[in-house]
């Protein structure tokens, strides 16, 4: 039998620019690793499960803070 995979839960600051962000919540779960994320915007944070295994939470606060790439129109 395997053994289920561990996963941690954190909270994490979002920056203004990442609050506003549309894609934040998909962008987060297509990452390996991420199982769960939820914004909450009264307290300005995501809260995010993780498989530690996977990802670190240095990667992964850039990686919310970060914003998406936008496409350039020529």
């Amino acid at each position: 039998m395997r053994e289920p995979p561990y996963v941690t839960s954190l909270r994490v600051p979002l920056t203004p620019e990442a609050q506003r962000e549309a894609g934040l919540i998909e962008r987060l779960m297509a990452v390996t690793g991420v199982t769960d994320a939820v914004v909450v915007a009264d307290e300005a944070a995501i809260y995010i499960k993780l498989d530690t295994e996977l990802l670190d939470r240095t990667s992964l606060e850039r990686l919310v803070n970060d914003p998406a790439p936008t496409a350039c129109e020529a």
